[in-house]
């Protein structure tokens, strides 16, 4: 009896061990591909540079969309840390712009229309949701003080009820804390550090490399997770 008992302990032990093993190797898979940017996209003309929020160059990627619709340019290849297909769309004009990024893994309501929240779509990955992201350049330096002073009250309030919880180990004070908006600009904290080069005639090319993801890629082997896109 006691032989049937200890095997089953160490088979759950080992189970769970090998599961965590697993997600922990999977996350660091997907931190190292979030580093690069290889894409083929089109349609696309012209060409231009991004650094962090700010861009400059001439370019006009993905054409027109209608409200409400998914964006028509596509492109293939790794980007937002995934292989695949993905939806494109960007204008460049010199120091002014945007851009629209997001898988095509995309959510679907029951009469087939996808789900929109916030000008994008819902995705069924919830990593690809961190990473996916709607933007105009610059707007980091045009970033109204109130939303500002609101964000940080929320992380002082968040920080203060976390340590809370955890010194006294009561689940019911975890209700009380607030809901940490991961894109509160409509991107991902990487997308300040992304290095991207872009240029086509009709079908075009992109480039790009971020030194955030590679700072989280390397503290990722010790667990701290600084973008928090380590997903289970």
């Amino acid at each position: 009896m006691r032989q049937i008992i200890f095997k089953t302990f160490f088979f759950i032990l080992l189970s769970f061990f090998f599961f965590n093993c697993a997600t922990y190797w999977n996350n660091r898979r997907k931190d190292f591909q979030d580093i690069f940017t290889v894409g083929f996209e089109a349609p696309g003309f012209g060409a231009g540079l991004r650094v962090g929020p700010a861009s400059v160059g001439l370019a006009f990627l993905g054409g027109e969309t209608a409200p409400g619709k998914l964006d028509k340019g596509s492109g293939v290849g790794l980007r937002g840390g995934r292989f695949g297909f993905y939806k494109s769309q960007q204008l460049t004009f010199f120091l002014l712009g945007g851009e629209t990024f997001y898988s095509d893994d995309v959510k679907y309501d029951s009469d087939g229309n996808p789900e929109i929240e916030k000008g994008l779509p819902k995705l069924n990955s919830e990593r690809d949701n961190i990473k996916s992201h709607k933007s105009r350049y610059l707007t980091l330096y045009f970033d109204p003080i109130k939303d500002r002073r609101k964000e940080k009250r929320d992380d002082v309030k968040f920080a203060i009820i976390d340590e809370l919880a955890k010194k006294t180990d009561d689940p019911a004070i975890k209700a009380y804390l607030p809901k940490r908006e991961k894109k509160p600009h409509g991107y991902s904290k990487s997308y300040l550090f992304q290095v991207e080069i872009y240029a086509g005639i009709y079908y075009g090319l992109r480039l790009g490399f971020n030194f955030a993801e590679l700072v989280d890629f390397i503290l990722g082997f010790t667990t701290i997770d600084i973008l928090d896109d380590d997903v289970n």
